[in-house]
């Protein structure tokens, strides 16, 4: 070998190491990317770097915005609760009533304990409970609706007549309960007690009195006033001028057909009377 191939054969070898080095500092592109014609680049360091801080930038706003939104829509929860307890919009100041006659819309809301309450607190089942405990409602129904509206449906005690009781009148209904007097009735039966206890609104009295005293005044003509008392039984008075005793436990159609006997028999006989006594169902007494 001369000293011109030698010199020919370093400067080829030079040339093939300066190439390998050359392509190993250049990044082999993927295979799917040499079947798409696609390059691929080199990134320096400086460039990495941006990379890692935009990565970590977008995570923390992922985990931020969720949190950022659920803090506004708390605050906007808590802001219309607030506004929902202190607007007056929110307060009772009057109810809607129905199936009353005798009973007052005011009257039922201070009753309730209405009057100024937030609806949020007005409990349907605790208010018609509290409605039903006086003496002139049988049965309530209530119902709430924002942002202040309630209605309240009543069943009213009907009154069957008066009931006198050391001076003081009440309703009485056919159960017997006793309940202040709302109005006036026309042309009422009153029964008057002679030997009961003082009477309060609330209280019962004997249902077979009430009873009796109205059918006595359905089935007597002029009968208004029926007195009571537990030893003596009823006693009302005629036009004919007689006093006449019964018991409330008898059928009264047959105490009414067994008066109109009696006065038949008075009558014919001339026979001067005044207490009439049909206490009894075997037979009837005058004196």
């Amino acid at each position: 070998m001369t000293a011109a191939e030698g010199s020919e054969r370093r400067t080829r070898a030079g040339k093939a190491i300066a190439g390998r080095r050359r392509r190993a500092g250049a990044r082999r592109p993927s295979r799917s990317q040499a079947r798409g014609g696609m390059r691929t680049y080199g990134t320096t360091t400086a460039g990495t770097g941006h990379l890692q801080v935009h990565r970590l930038v977008s995570r923390r706003w992922r985990f931020l915005l969720p949190k950022a939104g659920a803090g506004v829509l708390l605050v906007a929860a808590a802001g219309l609760l607030a506004y929902m307890f202190i607007s007056a919009n929110f307060y009772v100041w009057e109810v809607e009533v129905a199936g009353a006659r005798w009973v007052q819309g005011q009257d039922l809301l201070q009753a309730a304990g209405l009057e100024g309450l937030s609806i949020f607190y007005a409990d349907p089942v605790g208010i018609a409970r509290r409605l039903e405990s006086l003496p002139q409602i049988a049965r309530a129904e209530v119902a709430c609706e924002l942002p202040a509206r309630v209605r309240v449906t009543v069943l009213e005690r009907e009154p069957a007549a008066i009931w006198q009781n050391h001076g003081v009148q009440y309703w009485v209904d056919r159960d017997g309960v006793l309940f202040p007097r709302l109005g006036e009735l026309e042309d009422p039966l009153i029964i008057v007690e002679q030997d009961g206890p003082a009477r309060v609104a609330g209280d019962r009295v004997e249902a077979r009195v009430v009873e009796a005293a109205g059918r006595l005044a359905e089935l007597i003509p002029g009968v208004r006033i029926v007195g009571y008392s537990s030893a003596e039984g009823l006693f009302f008075d005629i036009p004919q001028g007689y006093r006449v005793l019964t018991r409330p436990e008898r059928d009264m159609e047959t105490v009414a057909a067994a008066l109109q006997a009696l006065l038949d028999k008075l009558s014919r006989e001339g026979i001067a009377a005044r207490v009439l006594d049909l206490r009894y169902e075997t037979r009837a007494y005058w004196r």
